[in-house]
């Protein structure tokens, strides 16, 4: 099961307890509940605790029907949710909160991607830690690729946990358990034997609420077992500051924030055939960034291939679609979609350009999961000159607006890749590996494990350019950080 499914499966959830219809969220700094004896928490059991109930077999039907009616008509719930990490720790990636109709989402992707999400009163307050502002937005009602709830919302969440393969027969068996602390439970089991995944949920008998679960799942990409635990508390008082909009920092109205945007962005700086060329900057760190509009639908629109200034060489990162950071809703300009271009800096430390000359060619947008295509080969039909203003972070100013916060984390990992396969393209060998290793570095501000990619891509530049004992170093570091699946 992917992280992102899990997330989802996280937000289709809360539907059991009322009224919300946000995306996932991320962070936990409050500690869980000392109750000894409890384990930590998961999202893919949060939603077998509602979605059981639909799987009825005469002899258990009154016992799960009760459960999902007693957390159908909870008035508060508090539940962490972890997942276990391949050097055995349990890693808490999210702590949920829901009150009165109003929901907060405290979640930890990694050290670094730390995030709350409040939701109340139509509004969505997302706030990373690490940022000096946070943003606030109307939460979206459920449109055409919005999923509804059609009746119960139970069975909103059974859909959530069906995603998978519809014809996969599940088993749920209703046990009885000693008490946990003095408190009598009961234990509700799925298995699914087709792919060996096996869940449980402990559950309160005095009030039929679940207290804690536990799944276990094959992950096919990872080729291992996964497993998360949830741990609940239902009907107990919450605190009004936990669902506040004011998070004692800058707030940014992105409805505001982004009609300004727009409204800067009116006049084209340049015009290269049906491309208009909004704004170019530059950041501190040299990496230049274009906005820029092309025609919907285009399979190869004109868009830049590389540029060039006193700042010396470029690389071109992949290209970015706001509508990504937008809901899935298209920004548009004058009904041309919005793309964003950058280009960093192939080598650190030169002057900051004034104005690039910038070279256009029809070429099919790069995906921001991958790499640039290389520029060899596409034939520039148009270049123009345009001027650069200077931003004052890495960060281009225009993030926030178009709810692009999320992708900042990952542009520097992004760029340092870049370079490394620009630099292994060009048979400089051990800048490569470098530049492989710095980006192995990012990933510390992102999710740590996965870095070991970066370092597999440094110990083959090493053993291209004739340094085996580096090579293996980087791979030794590489089995090990992908090994302990540290985030």
């Amino acid at each position: 099961m992917k992280e992102a499914e899990l997330d989802e499966l996280m937000h289709r959830y809360r539907d059991s307890l009322g009224g919300c219809s946000r995306q996932p969220s991320v962070t936990s700094r409050r500690p869980l509940w000392s109750r000894r004896g409890f384990v930590t928490a998961t999202a893919t059991t949060v939603v077998l605790c509602a979605g059981i109930v639909l799987w009825p077999q005469p002899a258990k039907a009154g016992t799960l029907r009760r459960l999902a009616a007693a957390v159908h008509n909870a008035t508060s719930m508090e539940s962490s949710l972890s997942m276990q990490l391949p050097s055995g720790k349990w890693h808490e990636f999210a702590h949920i909160y829901y009150r009165d109709r109003m929901w907060r989402t405290d979640a930890r992707k990694s050290q670094a991607m730390v995030i709350s999400v409040v939701e109340r009163d139509g509004m969505q307050l997302t706030d990373y830690e690490r940022l000096n502002h946070a943003t606030l937005r109307p939460v979206r009602a459920p449109g055409a690729d919005t999923p509804t709830v059609e009746g119960n919302a139970l069975d909103f969440a059974k859909r959530s946990l069906d995603a998978g393969d519809l014809s996969v027969e599940r088993t749920t068996t209703v046990r009885e358990h000693g008490p946990v602390e003095g408190v009598p439970t009961y234990l509700v089991v799925l298995d699914r034997p087709t792919d060996g995944f096996h869940a449980e949920i402990l559950v309160d008998k005095r009030n039929d609420l679940p207290i804690r679960s536990w799944a276990k799942v094959h992950h096919p990409r990872q080729e291992r077992w996964l497993e998360y635990s949830q741990e609940f508390r239902f009907n107990q008082p919450l605190s009004d500051q936990l669902f506040t909009l004011e998070p004692g920092k800058p707030v940014v109205r992105l409805p505001e924030a982004r009609a300004a945007l727009l409204k800067r962005w009116q006049s084209a700086a340049a015009k290269v055939g049906e491309t208009a060329v909004y704004d170019g900057s530059v950041g501190p760190d040299g990496t230049v960034w274009l906005a820029l509009t092309v025609p919907s639908g285009s399979d190869r629109p004109l868009l830049p291939s590389r540029i060039a200034s006193e700042g010396g060489d470029y690389v071109r990162l992949p290209d970015f679609d706001p509508s990504n950071g937008a809901d899935s809703a298209p920004v548009r300009i004058g009904g041309k979609d919005l793309v964003l271009t950058a280009f960093a800096p192939l080598r650190i430390g030169g002057p900051l350009p004034r104005q690039v000359n910038v070279d256009f060619a029809k070429r099919t947008p790069d995906r921001p999961s991958g790499s640039p295509r290389s520029a060899e080969g596409e034939t520039v039909t148009a270049r123009t000159r345009l001027p650069l203003r200077r931003q004052a972070d890495d960060r281009p100013d225009f993030f926030p607006a178009l709810n692009l916060d999320r992708l900042g984390f990952e542009i520097p990992l992004i760029a340092w890749r870049s370079r490394g396969r620009a630099l292994e393209a060009a048979k400089d060998y051990p800048a490569a590996a470098r530049a492989y290793e710095r980006c192995a570095d990012e990933y510390r501000n992102f999710v740590k494990y996965a870095g070991y990619l970066a370092l597999e891509d440094a110990a083959r530049c090493y053993d291209k350019g004739g340094m085996p004992d580096l090579a293996q170093k980087r791979r030794q570091q590489a089995a090990a950080l992908k090994a302990s699946g540290e985030r």
